[in-house]
């Protein structure tokens, strides 16, 4: 629909709204974000391949995913520092395991019920994405100690995947760094983890979220970002950061820096917040980060 048939809402959202260029049209379109799967779709284990597999085959523009390195230097797609909630193994730490052991990782679903898939590598997730022509959204999940993990997921991702059909983010800022020098036209993302947030998706936390603060995200800082890891760059934060700085759409729209949004406490919030802020001020992120269905998400948006 040409931009000057839309109504003056969302003439108003073409125009304050960030694109991210980089990515195909999306095939999840709500009021202009695009949507991204949430370590895979819902229904499957969280991070496996057949919930990325459902959700390349969806209607989300494609998937995010959690990766680290594991003691030899394998590609292991998990999000937690330990096995525990999510595998048939207790209290190990991810990184200390070799390729060998984690192949023989049995899955957790969401409830917690012990399934019979296994756990994957980066690489076995890339066939099913590059066939599908979606966005794989890869989430380096460890501390920043040297660029070797970052140069090991860009070099994976290279050997199957085309450009404008992966992306990176980070909340160590050195990873996205070292990817910038590997290549110069990604697309990036900072990821801002905010304190209140995390405090408030553990009951044994919770009480104590009031005396935290969420991130302070200035214009500076976006400009700082920016300008260190060089552009493309986005900003992905929690809606408990977007609650803080009420005026961080527009500061990210003047620099040209698209803004996604995620939530740890679901969906439901996620978009009660998206839909608050598109009424009292027209303004919607680049994309969201979701636990569930597109089609609600964006019918709970759009009210």
């Amino acid at each position: 629909m040409p931009v000057s048939s839309r109504t003056p809402l969302l003439r108003s959202l073409s125009l304050l709204c960030v694109s991210l260029s980089l990515l195909p049209t999306a095939q999840a379109a709500c009021l202009g974000m695009e949507l991204f799967a949430h370590r895979g779709a819902p229904g499957h284990p969280e991070n496996s391949r057949s919930a990325v597999e459902a959700a390349v085959r969806g209607s989300w523009e494609g998937a995010e995913i959690d990766v680290q390195t594991l003691a030899d230097g394998g590609l292991a797609v998990h999000h937690d520092a330990l096995t525990t909630r999510t595998t048939s193994i207790k209290g190990r730490a991810v990184r200390q395991l070799p390729s060998e052991a984690w192949r023989e990782v049995r899955l957790r679903d969401r409830d917690g019920k012990l399934t019979g898939e296994t756990a994957p590598f980066l690489r076995d997730l890339l066939p099913a994405v590059q066939r599908s022509g979606k966005v794989l959204n890869v989430e380096i999940k460890e501390e920043h100690r040297n660029c070797q993990t970052a140069e090991a997921v860009v070099g994976e991702l290279l050997g199957q995947l085309p450009s404008g059909q992966w992306t990176i983010s980070a909340t160590e800022f050195d990873h996205l760094k070292c990817v910038r020098k590997l290549d110069a036209q990604a697309y990036l993302g900072a990821v801002a983890t905010d304190k209140v947030s995390i405090a408030l998706s553990d009951k044994r936390t919770a009480s104590r979220a009031h005396l935290l603060k969420s991130p302070d995200i200035s214009p500076k800082v976006l400009s700082q970002l920016q300008r260190e890891v060089g552009k493309p760059v986005g900003l992905h934060v929690d809606i408990y950061s977007l609650r803080a700085n009420p005026n961080l759409f527009a500061d990210a729209a003047h620099i040209g820096m698209p803004v996604f949004t995620y939530s740890l406490r679901g969906d439901r919030e996620h978009a009660q917040d998206l839909r608050r802020l598109l009424r009292e001020r027209g303004l919607l992120p680049t994309g969201a980060i979701i636990d569930g269905d597109p089609a609600s998400f964006c019918a709970q948006v759009a009210g």
